[in-house]
Parts: C-alpha cells; sequence; structure tokens
C-alpha cells in the first residue's frame, strides 16, 4: 500500500513539472458561473395597516332583449387565425355595436299592419274634414236664408209655411255640423291610435336588435344563435373598465380615518414596481354582517386597460407616519428551500483568496414591498445577492459578476 501512495505522489509531482499535462488539469477546472447580482437595500417602510382590495369594473350593465323571439345573430369578430368568430368573454366592444337580433319577421309584419291603419285612418280624415266643410258652408247659408225669413215673417212678407221651411234648413245644418264634427273627432281619435300602435311597433322592430350601450369589455354572453329568447332573460354582461375600482374592507376603528374624495396609492403584485392613485369614491354606510367589516371603493382611472378586472391589489392606510427602516432585496433574488418549502435562502456573492464565491444562506422574509421582499434575518446592508443565475449554483461555486 506504501508502495502505490509513494507512486500516486510521483505521478502528481511529475505531472505538475510537466507542461501538457498542467495545462489539462487547469482545463479540467470549472469556469465561474456568470450572475448579475444587486446590493441589499434599506427601505423605510410606510406606517399604518396594510390591506388588500380586488379589483372590479368601474361600472357594469348587464343587457337583455326586451322583445322575444328566435335569436337569428350573434355579434362576430375576427379571431387570432383571421376568421370569424362569435363575440366571447374578454373581447372590447364599441359602443353601439349590435351584439345580437331576434328575428324581425313578425315585427315588420305587425309593422306593415299599423301603417296600413294608419293610413285609412288618415284617409278617413280628410273625408270627415270635407264632410264638415260642406256642412259649415250649408249652415252659414241656412241661416242667412232663416234669418232674412224671420224679418220677412215679421213685417208679414212670407207666409207662415214659408218660415218654417227656412227655420227647418236651418236646424238640420246645425245638426249635420255637429255630426260631422263628431265623425271627424272619432277619426282623429281613431288616427291618434294608429300612430301609437305604429310607434309600438317601430320600437319592437328597433328592439330586435341589441346596441352596446357603452365602450367596454364583455364579461358573459349567456346566448347562441338559434336560441328562442323570452323579454328580459340576460343576454351580455358589459364592463366599462376605464375607470376601476378597487374595493376593500375596513374595521370601525379605520373607518373614521378615511373620508370620500382623499386619495389613495395601491400597488399590484403583478405589475410590480407601478403605483396607481385613485381616489375614495364610496364607503359603506354600514358594516357587513359577516365580516363587520366596512366595504371601501377607491376609483382608479385605467385609460391603458392595464388593471385587469379580478386583479388583486394591496395598499398601506397611514395612520401615523413611521420613521422604522428595513432592509429589503428584490424577489428574484429569493430560493425556495427543496426539502423545506417554508424556508428560503438566496445567494451572497463574496471574496475570498480574490475569487467571488456564491454562498447560500438562509434568511427570514418579511413584508412585500412592490418587487423587493423585507429580510429580517440572514443579511446586511451593502451586501451583494445574486438575481440571476442562482439556479445553476451550488454552494461556494465561483462565480463572475456580469452588468
Amino acid at each position: 500500500m506504501n508502495t502505490n501512495r509513494y507512486l500516486m505522489i510521483a505521478f502528481v509531482l511529475a505531472c505538475a513539472m510537466t507542461p501538457g499535462c498542467t495545462r489539462s488539469v487547469k482545463s479540467a477546472e470549472k469556469a465561474p458561473t456568470p450572475v448579475k447580482v444587486e446590493q441589499v437595500q434599506t427601505y423605510v417602510a410606510a406606517g399604518g395597516a396594510r390591506y388588500s382590495a380586488s379589483i372590479i369594473p368601474g361600472s357594469e350593465i348587464e343587457l337583455s332583449f326586451s322583445v322575444g323571439g328566435y335569436l337569428d345573430k350573434v355579434a362576430q369578430v375576427r379571431g387570432v387565425d383571421g376568421r370569424l368568430r362569435n363575440v366571447q368573454q374578454g373581447d372590447s366592444i364599441a359602443r353601439g355595436m349590435v351584439l345580437g337580433r331576434v328575428r324581425t319577421k313578425d315585427y315588420s309584419v305587425k309593422v306593415d299592419q299599423a301603417s296600413g291603419q294608419l293610413a285609412q285612418a288618415r284617409a278617413s280624415l280628410l273625408t270627415s274634414s270635407k264632410q264638415v266643410s260642406e256642412a259649415e258652408v250649408g249652415a252659414e247659408k241656412a241661416r242667412l236664408d232663416f234669418e232674412r225669413a224671420a224679418a220677412l215673417f215679421a213685417t208679414q212678407s212670407i207666409t207662415k209655411s214659408e218660415y218654417d221651411s227656412a227655420k227647418s234648413q236651418h236646424d238640420l245644418y246645425r245638426a249635420k255640423i255637429e255630426t260631422a264634427r263628431s265623425q271627424l273627432a272619432v277619426v282623429q281619435a281613431q288616427i291618434a291610435a294608429a300612430e301609437a300602435a305604429h310607434a309600438a311597433a317601430s320600437i319592437s322592430q328597433d328592439d330586435t336588435l341589441l346596441r352596446a350601450p357603452i365602450d367596454g369589455l364583455l364579461l358573459q354572453r349567456s346566448v347562441d344563435a338559434g336560441e328562442l329568447i323570452s323579454p328580459g332573460k340576460p343576454a351580455f354582461v358589459l364592463a366599462d373598465t376605464s375607470v376601476v375600482k378597487a374595493t376593500f374592507g375596513v374595521p370601525d376603528l379605520e373607518i373614521q380615518n378615511l373620508q370620500t374624495g382623499s386619495t389613495l396609492t395601491v400597488q399590484l403584485d403583478a405589475l410590480p414596481g407601478r403605483d396607481f392613485t385613485g381616489q375614495i369614491t364610496s364607503i359603506a354606510p354600514s358594516a357587513d354582517q359577516k365580516t363587520r367589516l366596512f366595504e371601501v371603493e377607491v376609483s382608479i382611472q385605467n385609460p391603458q386597460r392595464l388593471l385587469k378586472v379580478g386583479m388583486i391589489a394591496s395598499l398601506t392606510l397611514a395612520a401615523s407616519a413611521s420613521t422604522e427602516s428595513v432592509l429589503v432585496v428584490p424577489l428574484n433574488a429569493i430560493v425556495r428551500s427543496k426539502d423545506q418549502p417554508d424556508q428560503f435562502s438566496m445567494f451572497i456573492v463574496e471574496d475570498q483568496g480574490g475569487k467571488q464565491l456564491g454562498r447560500l444562506r438562509t434568511v427570514i422574509l418579511g413584508e412585500a414591498f412592490g418587487n423587493k421582499v423585507a429580510v429580517k434575518s440572514g443579511v446586511k446592508a451593502g451586501e451583494q445577492v445574486i438575481t440571476s443565475g442562482s439556479s445553476r449554483l451550488v454552494d461556494g461555486e465561483a462565480v463572475q459578476v456580469i452588468p
């Protein structure tokens, strides 16, 4: 055994003195792993309680048909493959767009019937108006004849029978006027009824088209072409997301510090590094019976539609200022332990003998602040933590910091 040990030592020494062998040993060494780093920073956290909020539409509209019938058309848009398809959840809808159409044949027939009745009533109006005019002319002549007959009869220039005849004509035309005017009133009432029926039939025909009243996002479509639609059945749900609301609940001790019109800033994990400011537009007058929390709504302008319905936001109600500082690191520097999922660690770059090594440290995390997270223990301010390339590292491995 000693002989073998001496032979091994001799081989190593000989190899070290041989240039070719030296190059082979050096080439076998692993090259440093390229990594990106950031320094551990100090962050002054805002004081106050932190709450989670849900993003909901600024307004939501449920659209229904006011008339019944078979749905023969649903609005179509071009899909990603360039082909037309029915509108579906998530599609953008323009104001005035026809979302669906009930078969119009039955309603067109009713409009035609109402149009015929209206035309007939207007024709009767011409006849009745003419009869009234003729009766008025005849009545005027009879009145003049009666007045002249009465004057002549008073001077005994005409007989009693001639006077009675003039009076009968006068009374007859007065009756004709009353009858013609009554008939005219009836026809005018018929015209009003025909016009109302025509307007109602036209409205029903127009209501076979269901149009979008706003620019918005389609949240739900619950009808299909060929389906029998009943009046009032929900067909589409539209949401206006140009303004969204962040809703959250606060206890009674906190509600006293809030008032409508004041501004609040929210952050979202889905959009790290960005703050969104809005105004409190609603505070519930009473607490929820189950949670005992008061619901608060913060309206946020959303012109680029970055905030999506259903996203989770967080906000801090700064009841009092706080100067407490914490150490923070980027979220992408955190490594979850494979053996113990509830433990976290990260790689720190250490200089050792002129080399840079990646050292794995176990850390205790604190609260998240946007795309950074507080570290309660395990690192010091100014240390360099590896943010990219840590997935290929093992503890103590050589690294090369790259920009």
